[in-house]
């Protein structure tokens, strides 16, 4: 996606996929994609898919959500936001392309995220667990920028933390997804809330894997002792302390996101020079293997349909709720009671109270 200065450097996207590229492993039984979600800085974007080619990816393994600068949904910041940082919709996309060309699994990577060998040979075993439908995998966070003399894909988890490489916490974590599973990311959701910690705590009980779950949900497992690592994003010398508190992070995100707006917001109002570079670039093309597949999951409506309630599967009578799901409505009840427990009580108190009062009178 798009770099956001102050709380990423220009060029940081880049930076992190070179290492990537470099220092990472090759993942047996898989194949590694690449989606660029509507990247629009055109020079950062060029160094990308030279990068990538460099290092010999082939061109169907690289997706690019082009940007469509007449689309009606520029016209307003609220519409530029939603277009730019639909973060879901980009992750249904590349589940449903995944599925759509016969994948088993697909593991969704966030934007520079690094898998140690240890971590992949654990999720290969996962995959062979009978009704498994989703896999839950930590994420450590580097607070300093990654150096391939510690970073390697032999790290694991206790080398990071012993060398104090790492954020001494788990960070939100990362998810696989099998072909037959019926639930998705919530589309509608804005960037910066909440958009996948709602999805994790919905569908495996958790948000992190350090913190177990209330209730135990047999369709996702948590692989707790192997995380990926989240590269450094080489922020501004300003922030450069306050990034690693999730608290200071969020505001930094928040400043950078509206840095990013208003930028575009300028680009809008005249778009055509950026539509003619875009032309020149090639930037459009969609490749031949793909194109069925495109078509039939690029309609926004498709992405977005994947929320509130949808049926599937009726032989196994399996409904999926944007708050909580069950199957064979057996979840729920549990589920509500757990949630609203303390609401529940206060409920109770109140009713007995009102009893006493009326017998008193």
């Amino acid at each position: 996606g798009n770099d956001l200065p102050p709380l990423q450097s220009h060029g940081q996207t880049y930076n992190n996929l070179k290492f990537i590229l470099e220092f990472e492993d090759e993942l047996p039984e898989a194949k590694k994609a690449y989606l660029l979600n509507r990247i629009v800085n055109i020079t950062e974007h060029d160094r990308i898919i030279d990068l990538l080619k460099e290092h010999q990816v082939p061109d169907e393994l690289i997706f690019d959500r082009s940007i469509d600068w007449r689309d009606p949904t520029l016209t307003t910041p609220d519409g530029i936001e939603s277009y730019f940082f639909k973060i879901n919709q980009a992750r249904n996309y590349a589940i449903e392309f995944a599925f759509c060309k016969g994948a088993e699994w697909i593991v969704l990577q966030d934007g520079n995220s690094f898998m140690p060998t240890r971590t992949w040979t654990r999720i290969l075993e996962a995959t062979n667990i009978t009704n498994l439908q989703y896999l839950e995998i930590p994420m450590l966070r580097l607070i300093m920028e990654q150096n391939s003399t510690w970073l390697t894909a032999n790290s694991t988890k206790e080398s990071l933390r012993h060398d104090e490489k790492v954020a001494s916490e788990l960070q939100e974590s990362t998810l696989a997804f099998r072909y037959n599973c019926p639930r998705r990311f919530n589309a509608h959701l804005p960037y910066a809330a909440g958009n996948k910690w709602k999805f994790l705590k919905q569908v495996c009980g958790s948000p992190h894997a350090e913190v177990p779950p209330k209730i135990k949900f047999p369709e996702c497992k948590q692989l707790t002792s192997s995380p990926v690592v989240r590269l450094w994003p080489f922020p501004v010398p300003e922030t450069m302390n306050a990034i690693v508190s999730r608290k200071s992070r969020q505001k930094i995100r928040e400043d950078s996101l509206a840095r990013f707006l208003g930028e575009i917001e300028d680009i809008v109002k005249n778009p055509e020079e950026r539509i003619d570079q875009q032309s020149n670039n090639g930037e459009n093309s969609i490749h031949p293997d793909h194109r069925v597949c495109h078509e039939i999951i690029s309609d926004p409506d498709f992405l977005n349909s994947f929320t509130v309630i949808r049926q599937v599967d009726p032989d196994n009578d399996i409904i999926f709720h944007d708050e909580f799901f069950t199957q064979a409505n057996t979840k729920p009840l549990i589920f509500y009671l757990m949630r609203y427990e303390f609401m529940l009580i206060f409920l109770t108190v109140t009713l007995v109270l009102l009893i006493f009062r009326c017998d008193f009178v």
